[in-house]
């Protein structure tokens, strides 16, 4: 895992993966299975949560370790406490850019 800084609004950039891995361009990509990124989210009492993601359609997703039908909206219970996400992206079709957002949750940094 390499860290990967986003914009003030969420968005994690191609450009910043790139970096982040390292890469002079993303043709260096081909021979990769997958690309992960990860998040932390905070909620202080069990609910319901609308996840929303920018990601594209083939994207895998697990939330605390447990592989999740990945929908660009997803509503899902979740206990109260520290939550992890982590996507799988296609190393070969990266997005412009990911962003999660989920308006009940609070989002970690380390």
């Amino acid at each position: 895992w390499q860290p990967a800084m986003t914009l003030v609004d969420g968005r994690l950039t191609q450009d910043a993966m790139r970096q982040s891995l390292q890469l002079r361009n993303l043709d260096q990509t081909k021979n990769w299975i997958a690309l992960f990124a990860a998040a932390s989210l905070q909620i202080a009492r069990k609910t319901e949560v609308t996840l929303q993601f920018s990601a594209t359609d083939d994207t895998r997703l697990w939330i605390n370790g447990k592989p999740t039908p990945f929908a660009n909206r997803k509503k899902i219970e979740l206990d109260a406490g520290q939550h992890n996400l982590v996507l799988q992206l296609n190393p070969r079709a990266l997005p412009e850019f990911i962003r999660a957002e989920c308006d009940q949750a609070v989002f970690l940094s380390d």
